[in-house]
């Protein structure tokens, strides 16, 4: 384990202000030593109901926010979590933090196929010749479905 500076001279601080009680671990700072505000039952009905309830605007499998996970925890369940707390509490259900895809909600299937094709061929070519080359994209700005550069959690597999 890595320590920060900061994080030795806070517990200096706490020591010297309310000596080895100060050190002990409060109920709600959480840790690796299993501390936890929900319990075991809780822990399974909210998976339950991540897996398969829609974060609000959303489809069905489309992920869920960080901000929208600890709101459904303190409705459901009373309790608050900052946000690592969610995300260690996430990790430890197995489940990942995503980023979206890019959805072509204009263009056709056989637009879409053909795209893919002529950027994987060109970009083919540019590996064969084995010539250094400086990439340069342009784009447009497009309103997509769902954002792609926003991250969301989502089940592992």
């Amino acid at each position: 384990m890595l320590l920060t500076g900061e994080a030795i001279r806070q517990w200096v601080t706490r020591y010297e202000s309310h000596g080895l009680e100060g050190l002990q671990s409060h109920p709600w700072w959480g840790g690796e030593r299993g501390q936890r505000c929900l319990n075991t039952e809780q822990l399974a009905e909210l998976e339950q109901y991540l897996r398969h309830e829609a974060m609000p605007g959303t489809q069905v499998g489309s992920g869920w926010t960080g901000k929208a996970i600890r709101q459904v925890m303190r409705e459901r369940f009373g309790v608050s979590y900052t946000r690592s707390g969610v995300r260690k509490l996430l990790h430890l259900m197995d489940w990942s933090y995503q980023r979206g895809c890019r959805l072509y909600v204009r263009r056709r299937l056989e637009e879409q196929a053909r795209f893919v094709l002529e950027t994987e061929e060109a970009l083919a070519q540019y590996a064969a010749s084995g010539e250094p080359i400086v990439p340069l994209a342009g784009d447009q700005s497009k309103v997509y479905l769902e954002g792609t550069l926003a991250r969301r959690w989502n089940p592992i597999g």
